[in-house]
């Protein structure tokens, strides 16, 4: 690693005290001081991040997470000793900078290669996956603090898509523009108690997209997952990953969230009613941990969506994440929704930490395995297959102990169909049947459905 030496007491206190490396501070003089020193179109930049971190530390706790951040960072030192500067820029995010002589490709290959070797912790295992923004030589750059900051948005593109890896192009600085527009606007919103947001409902300008979940074994439609989408009078259409985190944190997100169970169930009873799909047609909604800190609301609001849409059992699944915050909370608000008559989905399984022990105490329905494993089964890397065909095989196995059932998520072909209905899927989700559908378009997909 390339860095300057300076005092030692200077040293020690702009290193990261839980893994040792720089911190973000330190780490970006450094890195100015090798831009200028080789030349800043002799660098590129990486910045990684441990995908769906937050999950981990929810469900682990903060000493295990930690844990985890050490060792990581230790592997990282270990496999790319050649770097001209490596530190912690964030939480759960690192930042590497090569020599534009690397062949980055061969690198990221390596870095993958690494990301699929669990972790053992204190008696856990633990899947990591990554998120990574590159940045190479650009005219755009003219220190490392541009090169830095244009990986980070290239690791922002590559969290709002299914990609694991996206290179930087000039076009995510007005992105990224507009990004912080949107949430200038939600927070406004907040603090206009919400009128933006009602006006929105009001003027249909958020509304809900169909996907269907299939069983691949029954060559049947068993459900639709209901989406959010919002339509911006003057950004145009808004996907989930943009605004949904911002409403999270300015504390809008029961608001969208209640709506979406009550549009969600309208949606459903009309549809079975105008016999556009079969009775027994399920439809699933994914619930922010937020609304289980208004615990009252969201099983009100559940309750009344069911009543007046005359929802039987098992129609209403509801999708949750595991967190550890809401340890206490969560399985006794879970069991009241479940006797209200919903079914219960765990989302994300496989990635970052799931506990058995959460488990065998949630009332669980479905598990739903993540679709980064199943964008890997016809790889045409061997070992990357092998992999994540054994990881998918152990998620079905101890599904099937725990006798709770598996939708594969992220199914975009016929071979890996195929394969997964080889490591015993059934029910499926993903672009190969079809991508999320607008409500008027419903009707069309059931009459043209085949399995």
């Amino acid at each position: 690693m390339l860095i300057d030496q300076a005092d030692n007491t200077e040293v020690e206190n702009s290193l990261d005290p839980l893994t040792g490396l720089p911190n973000r501070s330190f780490g970006s003089k450094q890195a100015n001081v090798v831009c200028k020193k080789v030349g800043i179109d002799n660098v590129g930049a990486m910045i990684v991040e441990l995908s769906q971190f937050g999950q981990i530390n929810d469900s682990m706790g903060h000493q295990l997470a930690d844990k985890i951040l050490k060792l990581t960072a230790k592997r990282f030192n270990k496999l790319f000793p050649h770097v001209l500067c490596f530190f912690r820029s964030h939480g759960d995010q690192f930042c590497l900078l090569f020599e534009r002589s690397t062949d980055i490709a061969f690198e990221l290959e390596r870095l993958l290669d690494f990301v699929r070797r669990p972790f053992a912790v204190q008696g856990h295992v633990v899947i990591l996956t990554l998120k990574v923004g590159v940045a190479e030589n650009s005219p755009d750059f003219e220190s490392a603090d541009e090169l830095i900051y244009a990986a980070e948005l290239a690791l922002h593109k590559s969290k709002q898509s299914y990609d694991q890896i996206t290179y930087y192009q000039a076009s995510m600085v007005g992105q990224a523009r507009i990004k912080h527009e949107v949430g200038n606007d939600l927070r406004v919103s907040s603090l206009n108690n919400s009128s933006e947001l009602y006006a929105g409902q009001a003027n249909n300008e958020f509304y809900l997209v169909y996907q269907p979940i299939v069983s691949s074994v029954k060559k049947k439609l068993v459900a639709f997952e209901a989406l959010l989408r919002w339509q911006h009078p003057e950004k145009g259409l808004m996907m989930p990953d943009i605004f949904i985190e911002t409403a999270e944190e300015i504390g809008t997100m029961p608001l969208l969230g209640n709506w979406v169970i009550k549009k969600a169930c309208h949606d459903l009873r009309k549809m079975i009613d105008n016999k556009i799909t079969p009775k027994d047609i399920g439809v699933s909604v994914n619930i922010s941990s937020r609304q289980f800190l208004d615990s009252d609301a969201l099983i009100n609001t559940v309750k009344i969506a069911l009543n007046e849409n005359m929802l039987q059992k098992g129609q209403l699944r509801l999708e949750i994440r595991e967190s550890a915050q809401l340890a206490n909370v969560m399985p006794a608000v879970l069991h009241e929704l479940k006797a209200l008559g919903c079914s219960i989905t765990l989302d994300d399984f496989g990635t970052g930490y799931s506990s058995i022990a959460h488990l065998t105490h949630m009332p669980l329905d479905y598990v739903k395995i993540d679709r980064s494993f199943i964008k890997q089964l016809d790889s045409n890397k061997k070992k990357t297959a092998a992999v994540s065909k054994r990881i998918a095989a152990a998620i079905y196995s101890l599904a099937q102990a725990l006798n709770v059932s598996v939708i594969t998520e992220g199914v975009e072909t016929r071979q890996q169909l195929d394969i997964a209905n080889k490591l015993n899927a059934d029910l499926i989700q993903g672009f190969y049947y079809s991508k999320p559908l607008k409500e008027q378009d419903v009707a069309q997909f059931v009459k043209n459905f085949k399995a």
